[in-house]
């Protein structure tokens, strides 16, 4: 039913009483696999004159208990009611004139007893619970013996596709060594610009492994080891193009 729509509820049937039961998981899963129409068994009750209380048995039908080999004989037990229950239900509208699809809300009653319905400890009901004891036991998995040999499958750990992006990825970032006159070229348009480079700003410029790199700027740079240029390259004097003035502007 739904909990935010508002509709009417018809209280025709408010006066009816209705027994609370609560019956067996096996009761409860083979009643429902039958109609409401179908007989699943009696009631007896039996008034005592010095009690107040009667006594309640449910036989179980006789069908039922002979195909399904259930427990037939049950005993009702009455607990307090503590509560102000009822019963509603909602079924499909069949009034002429109602939009299709449109259900009505009904009070069936209202709780007056509330009873557990428990089976008698007979034959019937230890063999039940034995079978449920046993199939709680059977293991989900079991083991078994092969006389042939079987296809087995060595888990791998690396992939052929695995293999193949992480080497299409390592070759994009890859430097691999271009000419060397080019590098050249690029060392001294840097230096054009500036007079001291780090090593990886040239490398970032070049786009050379760091080893072949170093080859070059041993040949035409010289390495300051002293501040305020400390760790940085500069052009050695024969390769140089600017004057004295030139280089403390560019300083």
């Amino acid at each position: 039913m739904s909990g935010h729509a508002v509709k009417d509820v018809n209280l025709n049937n408010n006066s009816r009483g209705i027994w609370l039961v609560k019956v067996p998981k096996f009761l409860q899963r083979e009643w429902s696999q039958y109609k409401e129409s179908t007989e699943v068994g009696r009631l007896t009750i039996t008034k005592h004159p010095q009690k107040r209380s009667s006594n309640i048995a449910f036989s179980l039908n006789e069908t039922l208990e002979s195909v399904k080999k259930m427990p037939r004989q049950h005993k009702f037990i009455q607990h307090d009611l503590k509560q102000c229950l009822g019963v509603i239900s909602e079924t499909v509208d069949t009034t002429p004139g109602c939009e299709p699809g449109s259900t009505k809300v009904s009070l069936e009653g209202k709780i007056i007893q509330k009873f557990e319905c428990q089976p008698v400890m007979d034959a019937d009901y230890v063999r039940l619970k034995q079978e449920v004891m046993r199939a709680a036991a059977t293991p989900l998995r079991t083991s078994i013996a092969i006389d042939r040999p079987i296809n087995v499958f060595k888990p791998i750990s690396r992939h052929q596709h695995t293999l193949e992006d992480r080497d299409r990825s390592s070759n994009v970032n890859k430097n691999f060594r271009a000419d060397r006159d080019k590098v050249l070229e690029m060392i001294f348009a840097a230096f054009e610009k500036h007079q001291y480079y780090n090593i990886k700003d040239l490398q970032k410029i070049t786009k050379q492994p760091i080893t072949f790199l170093k080859e070059i700027l041993t040949e035409v740079c010289s390495y300051n080891m002293k501040a305020p240029h400390r760790n940085t390259w500069e052009l050695k004097p024969e390769y140089r193009h600017y004057t004295k003035q030139e280089e403390q502007a560019l300083d």
